[in-house]
């Protein structure tokens, strides 16, 4: 499906005027991360990085054996091989998304919060994420400080990579909504948080945690991000995937924003 294409000035004068509608109500603006914020996807860069590596550790051993026994076909050896069976069953589409994008969060377990988070910050500095920005909603970010509107990222990949993107773009600000290991003193385990942000949960999440704020306006480019988007006054495809634009009928009042 063609969408209408509309300029980044055009889109927050809709946002703008979303903003006026709603004035005596408390609003906020909602990106996915991946492919929105920035191209590619920064859970599938620290996930093949932690491969590559080889430094997966013990304690996800058994929860990897679990995935793998459901998704792979062998689920016997130490936890990097079945690290890598599970990557090649991610790969070959014969593991649910939701699921492995959770495993690429807490495939971390048995690591603290402050080595991920430092490992987060190199790995973004070596991918030179600021290179991979998109520079369609730079506008949209602005017009959103400037107005006091508070910015929100809601994204399925993991927090810690997601944080560190936004640091380096200089939207550290921003409220994070990302895949979130469970944790045991500041020790990572081999689950995530529940419910995930991911399709229609994002939506659920934002509105979760968002305590009754109005989405003005929802920017994003994939069909995991169309819940997200229906419920905003704006709803804006960055860059959309073929699977968006097969389905933005769904949400009627979507547009493209230009680049």
């Amino acid at each position: 499906m063609t969408l209408p294409i509309a300029s980044p000035a055009d889109i927050v004068q809709r946002l703008e005027a979303a903003r006026r509608a709603r004035a005596a109500e408390r609003v906020l603006v909602a990106f996915d991360a991946d492919g929105t914020l920035w191209s590619g996807d920064v859970g599938e860069d620290s996930f093949a990085a932690l491969l590559a590596s080889g430094e997966v550790r013990d304690a996800a051993h058994a929860a990897l054996a679990e995935e793998a026994a459901r998704f792979a076909p062998d689920a016997t050896g130490d936890a990097r091989a079945l690290l890598a069976r599970l990557a090649l069953a991610h790969e070959a589409g014969a593991m649910p998304e939701d699921r492995a994008y959770a495993l690429m969060a807490w495939a971390f377990a048995g690591w603290s919060v402050a080595e991920v988070r430092a490992r987060a910050a190199a790995l973004v500095e070596r991918l030179d994420l600021r290179a991979r920005r998109q520079a369609e909603t730079a506008p949209v970010i602005e017009w959103a400080r400037a107005q006091g509107v508070p910015l929100w990222v809601v994204s399925a990949s993991p927090r810690a990579m997601v944080e560190a993107g936004l640091a380096s773009l200089g939207m550290g600000d921003a409220r994070v909504i990302a895949m979130t290991p469970r944790q045991a003193g500041d020790v990572l385990l081999p689950d995530v948080e529940r419910p995930i942000p991911y399709a229609d949960g994002k939506a659920a999440a934002l509105a979760a945690q968002a305590d009754g704020a109005r989405v003005l306006g929802a920017f994003g480019d994939s069909t995991f991000d169309l819940a997200m988007m229906a419920v905003s006054d704006v709803p804006v495809a960055v860059r959309p995937k073929a699977t968006l634009r097969a389905r933005a009928g769904e949400v009627p009042t979507l547009v493209e924003i230009g680049r």
